[in-house]
This record gives structure tokens, C-alpha cells and sequence, in this order.
């Protein structure tokens, strides 16, 4: 998983591209998905504003979100 900003993280597989965010330690809400061979730059920034716009449109935890710069970050527990 790589952070993308805003809270926004990418998890991608050998052939399948996911972003969304975290709106509770462990708690991954996908957003947007798409195959490795349809994600050109054009389509990770699509995606990466489609997972902002399903944020805040579904509103989940007010909105909030985990930050961190590390995948450790997120799903630790303090």
C-alpha cells in the first residue's frame, strides 16, 4: 500500500488497482478499482478524485480519516 495524500492510499496487486481510504485503524473502504493494464496516469488520478468525491459524499466517521506516511501508521494500535 502507498499513500497517495488526503488520506488517500493505493493498494495494488500483480494485476488489479485499488484506492480508497481509511476512516478507522484497519477499516480500508475501497473507492475505486480498476485492472493494472487501464491504470495510466490519467486513470490513477481519476481514481484518486473518485475515492476524495466518495469520502465525503458517503461521509463515513464525519468524514475523518487515518493519516500516516507508513502502512504501520494506519493499523497500528496505540
Amino acid at each position: 500500500m502507498k499513500p497517495l495524500g488526503e488520506g488517500v492510499w493505493r493498494w495494488r496487486t500483480n494485476d488489479v488497482r485499488m484506492v480508497g481510504w481509511f476512516p478507522d485503524r484497519k477499516t480500508f473502504v475501497i473507492a475505486a478499482i480498476d485492472t493494472k493494464a487501464n491504470c495510466t496516469p490519467i486513470r490513477d488520478n481519476e481514481m484518486y478524485q473518485e475515492a476524495i468525491a466518495y469520502r465525503n459524499e458517503l461521509g463515513l466517521n464525519d468524514g475523518r480519516f487515518e493519516e500516516g506516511e507508513e502502512i504501520d501508521d494506519i493499523i497500528a494500535i496505540h
